[in-house]
């Protein structure tokens, strides 16, 4: 396993530089954590399976705010996180398997709710549900599946499109207002290649220590590896964007 832990923004050719015959899956956030660069899912298939590999997709950081097509996108395997864009609770997921991948997946894991028949608790080995059941261990948090339920028809009531172009226009003009205050960016300026999350770095400072004053002061950000990293979301707005820059700009100063 090849994994790239450089924290700066990076594109399918520099990916493609380890990869070869011997690749079994290119796996990838769909958003990255630090830096909010997000990746072409398009553009990574077509690299994968030109080696007869898979592409595995972590989409925890994107889905809420990304629109993502795993069809269009010739997706094999997709995951996602509840808790984070989604706006939703702990305690549930999302999985995505080709049709064609689902027909041949064995999990390497089973329980009493993998069975066709799990009810009849029956301890002999009855082999696997045909539906995404096979997939459950065991008892799972219901009411965690209500609320992801209920924060998918939320987002979708919104219009994931409509969702990624206001975030769009709001980091924008994060970024904009960071530049102007000096900070160094991690994240990619072009719309196609981020979505909520901006990263900076500010020279000189303890962008860390800045990040827990922020967050003292009612800007929540998060402290990631030397950096500040802010995000903004369908319920934010342009004042708060203009606040979240007066309060570092003030921050800074200390």
């Amino acid at each position: 396993m090849r994994v790239l832990e450089d924290p700066q923004p990076f594109d399918v050719d520099r990916i493609a530089r380890y990869v070869d015959e011997r690749t079994a899956a290119i796996s990838v956030s769909h958003v990255q954590f630090l830096t909010g660069h997000r990746l072409d899912l398009r553009a990574l298939a077509d690299l994968a399976h030109a080696h007869g590999a898979l592409l595995i997709v972590d989409a925890t950081q994107s889905a809420g705010q990304a629109p993502e097509d795993v069809a269009a996108d010739d997706v094999d395997v997709l995951l996602a996180g509840s808790y984070k864009w989604l706006c939703s609770t702990f305690g549930a997921a999302l999985c995505y398997l080709r049709p064609e991948l689902w027909e041949r997946f064995n999990p390497p894991f089973v329980g009493w709710r993998t069975a066709p028949s799990p009810y009849a608790l029956k301890s002999q080995w009855q082999g696997l549900a045909q539906g995404a059941r096979r997939m459950e261990l065991s008892t799972m948090s219901h009411s965690a599946a209500v609320a992801l339920g209920a924060a998918i028809e939320y987002v979708l009531k919104l219009g994931p499109n409509e969702i990624l172009r206001h975030t769009l226009d709001l980091t924008g003009r994060l970024m904009r207002g960071l530049s102007d205050l000096g900070a160094q960016l991690l994240t990619p300026v072009e719309d196609s290649r981020r979505a909520g999350t901006v990263t900076a770095r500010f020279p000189g400072k303890d962008n860390e220590a800045l990040a827990v004053e922020l967050t003292r002061r009612g800007v929540i950000v998060s402290p990631r590896v030397g950096s500040t990293r802010y995000s903004a979301h369908f319920y934010n707005t342009a004042e708060d964007i203009d606040t979240a820059l007066n309060v570092t700009a003030d921050a800074l100063k200390l």
